[in-house]
């Protein structure tokens, strides 16, 4: 007889592909809806929080794993 209430433990990369991927959206809406620079153009406005945005969902992505294997190891 096998035990069927094994709990699947949470991979790392979807994550973190998925939170830099939404980090990575919002941050290209920010620099096309949000105020424009009077230092840089659009393109680099658009580059740079596309940069921004990636990095802090990537943390962000790291943050939703860390909490989803805690949770799954009670």
């Amino acid at each position: 007889m096998s035990n069927n209430n094994q709990v699947r433990r949470p991979k790392l990369v979807p994550f973190l592909i998925s939170g830099g991927v939404i980090g990575l959206v919002l941050g290209v809406a920010f620099s096309i809806f949000g105020p424009a620079s009077g230092v840089a153009s659009a393109g680099q406005e658009n580059v740079i929080f596309m940069f921004i945005g990636a990095i802090v969902g990537g943390f962000v992505g790291a943050l939703a794993f860390l909490v989803a294997e805690w949770t799954t190891l009670r």
